[in-house]
């Protein structure tokens, strides 16, 4: 059995939803990308905001490129899986 969730509901419903998913998976994998590159990097919570707030230094080159394959993921490739499993009818 296929599952419909919003396969019959009007386009803007669907773009209002897009949109509330879109930034919603945006959000939360920022926070999960932190929390993930504490452990990583052996940074505590304010070293890293500290990193990210003083701009691009050869010390946080590494961890902004984690945090930005991260939040790509998170911005491009999870909305877009999600959204075609909800809107879909396959």
């Amino acid at each position: 059995m296929k599952l419909r969730f919003f396969y019959d509901t009007p386009p803007w419903y669907r773009f209002m939803l897009a949109i509330f998913i879109i930034f919603s998976l945006w959000i939360i994998t920022f926070f999960v990308s932190i929390f993930v590159s504490i452990p990583i990097f052996h940074l505590s919570v304010n070293e890293i905001s500290g990193l990210l707030f003083r701009g691009i230094i050869p010390d946080n080159i590494s961890l902004l490129k984690f945090l930005q394959a991260f939040q790509s993921i998170g911005s491009f490739l999870l909305p877009a899986v999600l959204m075609a499993w909800l809107f879909s009818g396959n």
